[in-house]
């Protein structure tokens, strides 16, 4: 982000900072909430035409200013001496001249990114160390790494731009840093390139229309460097790519140069006795100036309404994306061409105008600098995952209060301290001093905030069989994997909680954030593409890493297969010990994001149409005639009716979608369809915010839910379930073994440790309390395969 100079700020006029404030609120709406104002991300779509219109505007004035003083040079009548005739040709002088130009140029940008992101990243240490648990500890250590860098863009290349990751519900303050990486990696890269375009002049043109270069210029930006960036875009391999590399943002950055070319065309050189009469500049007519406002405001408000607008109103344009950020690029490039020249000659800035502009010029750059770290500090702070109506407008406020003092510390610091070549020798040297120390703080092994004296005295207590007593072991995955699986019976667990102190509690929920880090790495079977096959994926396909398939041997004749989202991912491993190998195979299929119930399912998951993700289950099925059949998944709120809706189930859409699959289903199902009901769905992540709370000593029964509550948001699902017709199928409900006593928990009530590892999945702890119903269901079906025998 480039702050707006004293100098140059008049030239822009209100339309940048408009500009500005619209980007930067929809962004911070957009991290605030995610899903409501899901538009919002595209503000950085305007942030990178503003940017690219302000280098622009200083390159152009770089360039004028090179060629004013050539025409001081010729229009002079001082005779040349001696050491003027053995001088550097022309070309020569010129490219020395653009050498020390674009030297300054980067000195100054420089300056100010380095500035900038090593006090945010000095910032969100400090308050890391406030909030953050050890484990986000670590991650922000890399995060500091590639910020250092300035390659943010580049690390978060294998992840998903998702709403989850994007929002703030993840406790990394940095990563919005990638649109500042971007914006160097392009001032690095195309500033000299445009200079020199900039300064194109040729004895071919000198006798041609002033506008000629002009011409050649604009179509030298438009066909070298705008469609080639913008072909990247629209072809790039996958979304990461195309929202955060240098080249598939380029072309925004080009359309806002091209603007700014436009807008501020270059100055023809006049000798310095001529002079224009005041009386030859037409005054615009009453009319066309408060037309010309009028639509300015008008247009900047239309598009201040696709951000602004939640969801209820306005939805997201997912599926028109790219339209919507061509439309989007479009206005905001339009509004800088046109009216930033127009609105300037037509009203010249009030004194108010002048003011605000001149001293909060940086504001919405701070601001956005500035939000997305105080935003997960704010969240860290209620130790809540999510934030709600009132306490998100508390943190808008906070974001706006907070850059506007740090904005008047600078404008004092700049009073104070004007820049002079020995004070800025001595900034360079702290820059220097601040860089080296989060550079080694980054790299440094170990705890942060648990010395390895107190890292060593942590121990886990295991009962040992055969000595009959209780022994402290290290913290170690194996060691926490035993002693899970003793407190889940009743003879250990009263014996076993109370030598668990405050840091191995928190520091075994960490663990347990992950539902699978406690699995063994030797799983038996092995991974299988069949399903891939049958809905004719490509094997090159970049999401079909994100389907999961496993097939496993054992010494039994049943067929079993075990198909759902990621919730079968989790759970299989349960199902197979519950059975104790007494299967032929037991297949495993699991798709994210999708319900295996519904055929009419129009969502797009990764690539992957769930419907044809029901249509690919069937032809599993009759391809394999499966004894057991197992679905187990996620229960989505797409098929909810609206608060105030009433269906009558004889009606139902959704209902008769289900029975149609069900009666195909049931063909193809030697045995017994096993249905999972609706899983539990809490407010936050279950074992991050546990550890936090722990860790601050603040009360935990918020994260449990009230039983009721659960089955009354989930009470049409419950009844669709009830009225399916279907003599196979069995319905079970996992919420039950967590719920007791009209309270459904998240966590064990005497270790305090995390039965969920997120909102609904289930954590290793709650796969092995989950265990004793899949074991149920095993010994039904052994029972009454005895029976038939």
């Amino acid at each position: 982000m480039v702050p707006l100079s004293s100098a140059t700020a008049p030239l822009y006029g209100p339309c940048v900072f408009g500009l500005q404030l619209i980007g930067v609120y929809a962004i911070v709406l957009y991290h605030i909430w995610p899903s409501e104002f899901g538009n919002g991300f595209m503000g950085v779509d305007i942030l990178f035409v503003l940017f690219g219109f302000v280098i622009g505007v200083e390159l152009i004035e770089l360039s004028d200013k090179e060629q004013h003083s050539n025409s001081d040079q010729n229009n002079s009548t001082t005779l040349p001496s001696r050491a003027q005739k053995t001088t550097l040709p022309n070309w020569a002088k010129s490219l020395a001249q653009s050498v020390h130009q674009i030297r300054r140029f980067y000195a100054r940008k420089l300056t100010y990114f380095v500035s900038s992101n090593l006090l945010l990243i000095l910032g969100s240490l400090i308050g890391a160390f406030a909030f953050f648990l050890d484990d986000a500890i670590e991650q922000l250590r890399i995060d500091i790494l590639w910020a250092l860098c300035f390659g943010t863009n580049h690390q978060m290349t294998d992840i998903d731009w998702t709403l989850e990751l994007i929002g703030i519900s993840q406790p990394r303050p940095l990563l919005h840093l990638w649109a500042v990486s971007v914006q160097l990696q392009f001032l690095l890269a195309f500033s000299p390139p445009l200079l020199f375009l900039f300064k194109f002049r040729s004895k071919l043109f000198r006798r041609r229309p002033m506008n000629c270069p002009f011409i050649i210029q604009l179509s030298a930006l438009f066909l070298l460097l705008v469609v080639p960036s913008f072909l990247f875009w629209r072809l790039a391999p996958s979304n990461s790519v195309a929202m955060g590399w240098l080249l598939a943002r380029t072309w925004q950055f080009l359309l806002g140069t091209m603007s700014a070319r436009i807008a501020i065309p270059q100055r023809v050189p006049m000798p310095k006795c001529q002079h224009i009469k005041a009386s030859e500049v037409s005054s615009p007519s009453q009319f066309s100036m408060v037309a010309e406002h009028c639509l300015f405001y008008s247009v900047a408000f239309c598009l201040g309404v696709v951000f602004f607008l939640p969801s209820i109103f306005w939805p997201p344009f997912f599926h028109l994306k790219s339209l919507l950020t061509i439309s989007v690029c479009s206005i905001t490039a339009f509004l800088l061409c046109f009216f930033t020249g127009r609105l300037k000659k037509s009203l010249p800035p009030s004194a108010l105008s002048r003011w605000l502009f001149l001293y909060f010029g940086q504001f919405p750059l701070i601001c956005f600098l500035l939000h997305r770290p105080l935003a997960v500090f704010f969240r860290a702070f209620l130790t809540v995952s999510q934030l709600t109506i009132f306490d998100g407008f508390l943190a808008i406020l906070l974001i706006t209060f907070c850059s506007f003092v740090v904005h008047l510390i600078f404008l004092f610091l700049f009073a104070v301290f004007p820049p002079k070549k020995c004070r800025f020798s001595l900034f360079a040297y702290a820059l220097l001093f601040a860089y080296a120390f989060c550079f080694l703080f980054a790299i440094a092994p170990g705890s942060i905030r648990f010395g390895q004296k107190q890292q060593n005295e942590l121990a886990i207590p295991i009962y040992d069989e055969s000595q009959h007593k209780v022994q402290l072991l290290p913290l170690t995955v194996p060691s926490v994997r035993t002693f899970l699986e003793q407190i889940e019976t009743k003879d250990y667990r009263n014996e076993l909680s109370p030598l668990l102190n405050t840091v191995e509690k928190v520091k075994i929920n960490e663990m347990l954030k992950n539902s699978f880090t406690f699995d063994l790495n030797n799983v038996p079977g092995e991974s299988s593409d069949d399903f891939v096959r049958e809905i004719n994926m490509l094997e090159d396909n970049k999401h079909m890493k994100r389907i999961y398939e496993w097939i496993m041997k054992g010494n039994g004749t049943r067929r079993v297969l075990l198909f759902g989202n990621s919730h079968a991912q989790v759970a299989w491993r349960e199902v197979a010990e519950a059975f104790k190998g007494d299967f032929r195979w037991l297949r495993v299929v699991s798709v994210p994001g999708c319900m295996p119930l519904f055929e009419n399912d129009w969502r797009t998951i990764y690539g992957v149409r769930c419907a044809e993700t029901v249509k690919g289950m069937v032809k599993m099925l009759r391809k394999t005639q499966p004894d057991l059949l197992f679905l187990i998944f996620r229960w989505y709120d797409d098929f909810q009716p609206s608060q105030n809706e009433k269906i009558n189930l004889g009606e139902d859409a959704e209902l008769g979608a289900m029975q149609s699959l069900m009666d195909k289903v049931q063909k193809l199902v030697e045995t017994r369809i096993f249905i999972s009901a609706p899983n539990l769905q809490f407010d936050t992540e279950i074992s991050h915010q546990l550890a936090k709370r722990i860790w601050q000593n603040t009360p935990l029964e918020g994260l449990n839910k009230n039983h009721s509550k659960h089955l009354e948001e989930n009470r049409i699902h419950y009844d669709r379930l009830g009225r399916l017709r279907c003599a196979k199928c069995s319905v079970f409900d996992l919420a039950e073994d967590f719920c007791w006593e009209g309270i459904c928990h998240a966590f064990e009530p005497n270790t305090k440790l995390a039965y969920f590892s997120d909102k609904n999945h289930l954590s290793f702890l709650g796969r092995l309390k989950a265990k004793k119903t899949f074991e149920k269901l095993a010994k039904s079906v052994c029972e009454k395969g005895a029976e038939k025998r």
